[in-house]
Order: structure tokens, then sequence, then C-alpha cells
């Protein structure tokens, strides 16, 4: 389920440690491919995971959907992000791109309502409530436009500082600060309904 995360410190120093498996499978070589596939494969599914919840039920095509992507997008992949937060990006994308597929989300509700169905006086710590919250995020993010929803994710979801963030979107800082100053202007008017997503407002503004 969405869960928020501590700012980790991601710096981007130095050449890219799997720069030289990158070349390579730009070369054609499918040794290369499949070696970066398992490098890779872990840093998409936690994100995966972290957006979706580990019983998603398209966890694993999106997690081959989200590799295929990345491999086709080396020949405009930029060295100046690291290759994991460029994988973190394609996933967050990939999540999103899920959480606004009409097939996927009304499958989801179905099992949320026949879940809440079985709850019999649910407590607050519950796990009715985290259900009940995760449901409310994800409508929350496919409210939201394209970018204003991966910026809320890196940041409040994954825990990303915004310089870190712009770095994996590829955009300016500001512009980054302008994305979720908006998101959490939509967020205020939710909250008047669900103080619930008041957590998500505690986002850390600092760049670092």
């Amino acid at each position: 389920m969405l869960a928020l995360a501590a700012p980790r410190s991601m710096h981007h120093a130095g050449p890219d440690p799997l720069e030289g498996e990158i070349r390579a499978a730009l070369d054609g070589d499918l040794a290369a491919a499949r070696r970066l596939c398992v490098e890779l494969g872990p840093v998409a599914l936690r994100t995966l995971r972290r957006l979706l919840g580990a019983s998603h039920p398209d966890l694993e095509d999106l997690l081959q959907d989200t590799l295929i992507a990345v491999l086709d997008g080396l020949p405009d992949f930029r060295s100046e992000s690291s290759i994991r937060h460029y994988t973190r990006r394609v996933a967050t994308l990939r999540a999103l791109e899920a959480l606004r597929n009409s097939r996927t989300r009304s499958r989801k509700l179905e099992v949320l309502a026949a879940d809440e169905a079985h709850q019999t006086q649910p407590g607050p710590g519950s796990a009715f409530e985290a259900r009940r919250r995760e449901r409310l995020l994800h409508e929350l993010l496919g409210s939201l436009s394209e970018a204003q929803a991966q910026t809320l994710v890196l940041t409040a979801v994954l825990g990303h500082s915004l310089a870190e963030t712009a770095e994996i979107l590829g955009v300016p800082l500001n512009t980054v600060r302008g994305r979720l100053q908006t998101a959490k202007q939509a967020l205020r008017e939710r909250i008047l309904v669900h103080p619930e997503l008041s957590e998500l407002l505690e986002v850390d503004e600092h760049e670092h």
C-alpha cells in the first residue's frame, strides 16, 4: 500500500557504476541488457510495490513493462542522473498509468469494497483504515495531472528531496516546487473531507 517514506540521500556523483553495462546494451549486447534487468529489477519492484501495494494483480506485468521501457529508453538516457533514478521515474510513470487505468482501478476498488464488507467495528489503526487511506490516496493521484502526481509521489511517498525529484524528472528545481504546491493545494481540498490525508502536507520542501 502507499506509505510515506523518510527522505533519503541519493546524490549522483561520478560515473554511473552501470555505465559499462549501459554502453554494452546500447551496442546490442543482450547479455548486458539482461544484467541491467537483474540490477534494476529490484529498484523498479520496490517503487511499484510502494505505490500499488505488494498484492496488486498487475505487479509482475508492470515490472516487465518498466524494465522494457528502461531498455528502450537507453538511447535517450541522460547520464546526469543515475540509471537507478531513471528506473524509479519509469516505474513511477507505470504505476500512475495503472492507477488511471479504469479497468485496473475498478478491479482494485471492488476488492477493497469486498474487504470492507467483511470488516466489523474497525479501529482507527486497523487494516481497514489503512486500505481506506490507500484508496483515497490513489483517487487523489488519479485526479492530478501526470506531472503533479509524479512530483507528489516522489516527494511524499518515496521520500526524495526536491533536488532529487528535480534530478529524477529532469526538470528545474523551481518547476518541482510549483508542481508540488499545486498538488498540495488539491490535497488541502481533499483534507476538508478526508482529514487522514493531512500527513502528505508534511512534505519537506527543502532542496536536500
